[in-house]
């Protein structure tokens, strides 16, 4: 619908690997779940209430940090993954742009210039393009042994979908 209302207009694709974003997804999970969080409060009623209910919030807890729950991310990220391929797949190739999000995090500059010169787009930059260390989130969340257990188990499902996106089996591999 979006290229049929905006014609000629291009698509951005920004992914990430797997493991990366399950380990992410888990981490700030746990992070929202440490003490609440009134912005994300104000926005999800059910969180903000589960941190007055004796009990639920050390369950809700203690379930993030099970093979369940990572395998619930696992599966939620396959089915969202595979439909923005899906939506992708259908817009004109020539108008759609896929960045890997590591590369955007360990080379802005680059990933930028690359982005402009795709869209055809001349900019003429007074003085220097300021950093961008420190805007953009580290792509390498911490170790998380229940995620990385879960998603080996799961590897031979998820090689297809790497190799579509350009990535190795783990994070920072070579394909």
């Amino acid at each position: 619908r979006l290229d049929a209302a905006i014609p000629n207009a291009f698509f951005i694709i920004v992914h990430r690997h797997p493991l990366s974003a399950i380990r992410s997804a888990a981490a700030s999970w746990t992070r929202l779940l440490a003490e609440r969080n009134h912005w994300f409060a104000g926005l999800d009623r059910d969180y903000g209430r589960m941190h007055d209910i004796p009990g639920l919030i050390d369950s809700v807890r203690a379930h993030a940090r099970s093979e369940a729950y990572h395998s619930e991310l696992r599966d939620r990220y396959l089915v969202g993954v595979n439909h923005l391929l899906d939506v992708a797949s259908r817009l004109p190739p020539e108008r759609t742009i896929s960045v890997r999000y590591e590369d955007l995090c360990a080379t802005p500059d680059v990933e930028l210039d690359r982005l402009l010169r795709t869209l055809e787009t001349r900019v003429r930059l007074e003085g220097a393009m300021p950093s961008a260390e420190g805007i953009i989130a580290s792509p390498t969340p911490r170790h998380d042994p229940v995620a990385e257990r879960m998603f080996e188990g799961s590897i031979e499902s998820w090689r297809p979908l790497l190799r579509r996106l350009g990535y190795a089996d783990h994070p920072g591999g070579t394909t």
